[in-house]
């Protein structure tokens, strides 16, 4: 989970839609450069699941070769309906967005 400095420990993190399609939504925080992506189901989750392992997998194999400039860098995944996250207070999600489907 993101985690703010300790000194911006209570700011809000806000999180822009940059996109959405068939498994999810996706957003961007605003204060780093960390994308997060929402399942609209607990089926496209195991899709998205299934993404993010990959996408580490590929991370892993360029951090390995030195290319780590050329790699996306996923952190952790969060299911949908994971409350200690999507509910987490401190995210701020735009107006007309749910944190939770």
């Amino acid at each position: 989970m993101f985690q703010n400095s300790s000194e911006d420990n209570n700011r809000p993190i806000d999180l822009i839609r940059i996109g959405s399609g068939t498994f999810g939504i996706v957003y961007m925080n605003t204060a780093t450069p960390e994308v997060y992506k929402k399942c609209r189901s607990a089926h496209n989750c195991t899709i998205l699941a299934e993404e993010y392992r990959h996408t580490k997998l590929i991370s892993d194999a360029l951090r390995a070769s030195g290319n780590t400039i050329l790699s996306p860098t996923p952190i952790e995944f969060y299911s949908h309906d994971d409350a200690t996250f999507w509910d987490d207070p401190t995210f701020v999600f735009p107006s007309g967005d749910a944190p939770s489907p």
